[in-house]
């Protein structure tokens, strides 16, 4: 049983870390990583934002620039059997946001 259990402890941690998301990055140093994927075409795979407000606003999506600005905000597109997750094609945006309202971005 013993040898069980400590089996079961790495393999519960080694799933949480797996799990985790990158955590908050402040919008102030992707901007400045031209290499940041928040610069590509696709974007960067948020699960939320904090604005300037300091409140942080759940949004699994995509972010990207737009223009040296702004911030251009796209959905999660999901295929309904496959439940796969692909960046969403051009011009099904949701929002675009100043770049300066926004303080950091939650990395996902």
């Amino acid at each position: 049983m013993n040898r069980f259990r400590g089996l079961v402890v790495p393999a519960v941690a080694f799933f949480l870390y797996g799990c985790s998301h990158l955590g908050p990055a402040a919008m102030s140093d992707l901007a400045a990583d031209s290499d940041n994927a928040i610069h590509s075409a696709a974007g960067q795979k948020i699960d939320g934002y904090t604005k300037t407000d300091h409140v942080y606003y759940q949004y699994h999506g995509y972010v990207r620039f737009d223009g040296p600005d702004s911030l251009r905000f796209s959905p999660v597109q999901f295929e309904m059997e496959g439940k796969t997750e692909d960046p969403p094609p051009p011009g099904a945006d949701r929002f675009t946001l100043p770049a300066t309202e926004v303080t950091s971005l939650n990395l996902d």
